[in-house]
């Protein structure tokens, strides 16, 4: 019987702070609401740091730092086929493959 009313306690109070929840979600809408009017614009943090700024360009950026990425993705895909291709030539003693510069 301390189980049922335990469980009924809890439930209870469930209940009451989802009440509460929601009565003070919806009163911070209001305020909210009313704190920004339909004639003012409302400008954002960005737009407030940047304002009417181009963008600069930072100076030694070059090619080879704006690609790295994707040249190391490059390199390891060309890794994995060469290695791929010499483990073929091994286990089926394909000779061509074998007689290849790269794997001599």
């Amino acid at each position: 019987m301390s189980r049922r009313r335990k469980d009924k306690r809890k439930r209870k109070t469930l209940k009451e702070d989802q009440q509460s929840y929601s009565g003070s979600s919806a009163a911070a809408d209001s305020v909210v609401e009313e704190s920004f009017s339909e004639e003012e614009p409302v400008e954002t943090e960005i737009e407030q740091l940047t304002g009417d700024c181009a963008p600069v360009e930072i100076q030694g950026d070059s090619w080879l730092s704006r690609n790295r990425e994707n040249l190391l993705l490059g390199v390891l895909a060309l890794y994995v086929l060469l290695l791929g291709l010499g483990t073929t030539g091994e286990l089926f003693e394909i000779e061509w493959i074998l007689n290849l510069p790269i794997f001599r």
